[in-house]
């Protein structure tokens, strides 16, 4: 279960007053990166793979990756196999509320694909008989349907024809599978979802890049819990075939031992993918309150392509450990780190291929500022839920 936080009710609900106060005095702040973020969408500040794969045309070619000849953005993997492929994973990718504690990336998911990400994960809530995009609480951010959400994610695939995504549902709530297969639907992801030939899906058993393409089955959807593939065969159960190093990690060496599913032996995880979960965090205990904030100001390090604590460290001593480089790269706010697009250099380095994309989000450097403002005043927010719990004990 992917929670950030813990603390009581009464400390909750405060939090949320004062968060309601500092959103009023950030709305110019707020409006005018969205309206850098809609001018972004407009340009042509795209990744190349976006660029190349692009038509013109709504519904994509039954083999358009032989004309594009890119599979990802790159010719080189398009005969790796799935797994063989490492790839840059938004950690909480609807999560993107300024300054809202609960928030993990600044951009929005047809800017994160644009940019390069490859892996969105989230974590979903079950409300009145509907799944809605909720982090912790729905109380505490609230991204909306999960059915908006895969249908922006479902248009972006019908534009750009020679990319694979791949989604990781939080089961946050435990409910059915079959509840998923509602917005699955209503989106139109249907169309594109993978059916695997076997449960569960061995390292060997995966298909390359050209052939998910080719057949046009381009987006690989997990469920963390509750999975049930013999009653959906399209929602693959993670933890049957992908393993994850710690999650919420405190710890800037980054393990890469394996977490999640406990009892995994070295063996068996070997033949499984692989997620190396790279978000930082800062652990407060406070009286007894546990309390798991991301640790933002380190972002830069954090997500840097070299040194103690980076992405691309931790990428490496993955690789030694384990004999293969990690299938996801999971982070925070992809768009910091030493450079703009380090995180993408760390995965283009574990392909042994060049990175020459373009990131982050948009060139205009009024909207970067205002994002890292945004995220700062999401630390600022952090700071002051401490003290409220302090004053409360």
């Amino acid at each position: 279960m992917r929670l950030l936080y813990a603390f009581p009710v009464p400390i909750l609900l405060a939090f949320l007053s004062f968060t309601a106060k500092s959103c009023c005095a950030l709305a110019p702040m707020r409006e005018n990166a969205e309206l850098s973020l809609d001018s972004h969408k407009m340009g042509s500040s795209q990744s190349p793979s976006a660029v190349t794969a692009r038509s013109g045309t709504s519904r994509p070619e039954k083999s358009p990756w032989k004309r594009a000849q890119r599979c990802n953005g790159y010719t080189e993997l398009c005969d790796r196999k799935y797994s063989n492929i490492t790839m840059v994973a938004a950690h909480n990718s609807p999560f993107i509320q300024l300054a809202n504690m609960a928030s993990n990336q600044i951009y929005d998911v047809v800017t994160q694909l644009n940019d390069g990400i490859r892996m969105l994960q989230f974590q979903t809530h079950y409300l009145q008989q509907s799944i809605y995009l909720c982090h912790t609480s729905c109380e505490l951010l609230n991204a909306g349907l999960l059915d908006t959400y895969l249908a922006a994610v479902t248009k972006w695939l019908q534009q750009n024809p020679n990319e694979v995504v791949t989604i990781l549902m939080g089961n946050y709530d435990r409910i059915h599978p079959e509840n998923y297969t509602v917005p699955i639907l209503n989106s139109g992801l249907i169309d594109y979802v993978y059916k695997p030939p076997k449960t569960p899906m061995t390292r060997a058993d995966w298909p390359t890049l050209s052939d998910l393409i080719h057949t046009n089955k381009r987006a690989i959807v997990f469920l963390d819990y509750e999975a049930n593939q013999a009653e959906v065969q399209y929602i693959l159960d993670e933890f049957s075939q992908v393993w994850e190093t710690p999650f919420s990690p405190t710890d800037r060496h980054f393990p890469c031992g394996i977490q999640r599913p406990p009892g995994l032996s070295a063996d068996d995880a070997k033949n499984r993918m692989y997620i190396a979960n790279h978000n930082l965090n800062m652990d407060i205990s406070l009286a007894g309150v546990d309390i798991l904030l991301p640790d933002n100001l380190l972002l830069p390090v954090t997500n840097a392509d070299s040194g103690y604590g980076s992405l691309g460290s931790m990428a490496e001593n993955c690789t030694l450990l384990w004999g293969t480089p990690p299938n996801f790269l999971l982070v925070d706010y992809y768009n910091f780190g030493n450079f703009q697009g380090s995180v993408f250099r760390v995965a283009a380095t574990m392909n042994h291929v060049t990175y020459n994309g373009h990131c982050c989000g948009t060139n205009n450097s009024s909207a970067s500022r205002l994002a890292f403002e945004g995220t700062l005043m999401g630390t600022l927010l952090e700071a002051a839920i401490v003290s409220m719990v302090v004053m409360s004990v």
